[in-house]
């Protein structure tokens, strides 16, 4: 009877844990940012300090991860204070060294 409990009780571990879901550590996106859980639009994020190209070709056939924030349409990414700002905003942050 002893083995019957036994077994009973390795078959509800065996089901419990099978049926939880591991999250994923994702990154907290800031203000005018959405997650890219692929990470194929980083690299054609807008940047402040860039040109930007007219056309570019950018990574969207395949989900090579990680995960990760990218700004909105209509923002870019200022490469001083990492955020994601308005076209007029760019570049017009100050570092101020102590």
């Amino acid at each position: 009877m002893k083995m019957l409990y036994a077994i009973a009780i390795m078959f509800l571990l065996v089901s419990l844990c099978s049926t939880r879901t591991v999250r994923k550590a994702y990154p907290e996106c800031g203000e005018n940012e959405w997650l890219d859980v692929c990470g194929t639009k980083k690299p054609c994020e807008a940047k402040c300090s860039e040109e930007e190209e007219e056309d570019p070709i950018c990574r969207s056939f395949s989900c090579p991860g990680p995960a990760a924030c990218v700004c909105e349409d209509g923002f870019y990414r200022d490469t001083v204070i990492g955020d994601c700002v308005k076209e007029e905003e760019c570049d017009q942050h100050e570092i101020i060294h102590v």
